[in-house]
């Protein structure tokens, strides 16, 4: 027969909860990466979720320039539109440009209508209860440039700021 002595049994139990503490230390740990990893990625902001107003990063590529084809520009009638219209319609005509020359052409039209080509541009991409949420702001020369690289008009104007002169200061936008 076996002679356990009350040091023996000590050592015993001291060891099974040693292995029974770092188990649950492992399991813990386990647990907690788990939790950072999901609370890390999962909880992103509805701004990331949106449409970005900045330019995405662009390799360069050499182009071959497409054949001229002379288009008219975007004729202005003081009298038939209202700014908010004559602004809409340059938009939508930067996003539809079948050229970049011709939409830098616009976008040096459109920005005739600004105090500066650092005015602000807002744009609302959450409205409940009176409360607007705002992406990041940009300026308008960013946004139109913006308009010309993506090739879509996704939001339309819902507030225009004018200064002393009668140039936009700033310029807040919601989605359509």
């Amino acid at each position: 027969m076996a002679h356990f002595s009350l040091w023996n049994i000590f050592e015993a139990i001291i060891t099974l909860t040693d292995k029974t503490m770092r188990m649950k230390l492992l399991n813990l740990s386990v647990v907690l990466i788990i939790c950072g990893f999901v609370a890390i990625n999962g909880c992103k902001s509805k701004k990331k979720v949106t449409a970005s107003t900045e330019k995405p990063p662009t390799e360069e590529v050499k182009e071959v320039p497409p054949p001229v084809v002379e288009e008219k520009p975007v004729e202005k009638k003081p009298a038939e539109l209202t700014l908010e219209a004559q602004l809409d319609k340059n938009f939508q005509a930067i996003a539809d440009a079948s050229s970049v020359d011709y939409a830098n052409r616009i976008i040096n039209e459109t920005q005739k209508f600004f105090a500066s080509p650092d005015a602000p541009v807002f744009i609302v991409f959450y409205r409940e209860n009176g409360v607007k949420d705002y992406d990041k702001p940009t300026t308008i020369v960013n946004y139109l440039n913006y308009l010309k690289d993506q090739k879509k008009n996704p939001n339309k104007i819902d507030k225009l700021i004018f200064n002393d002169q009668g140039k936009i200061e700033e310029i807040e936008l919601t989605s359509r």
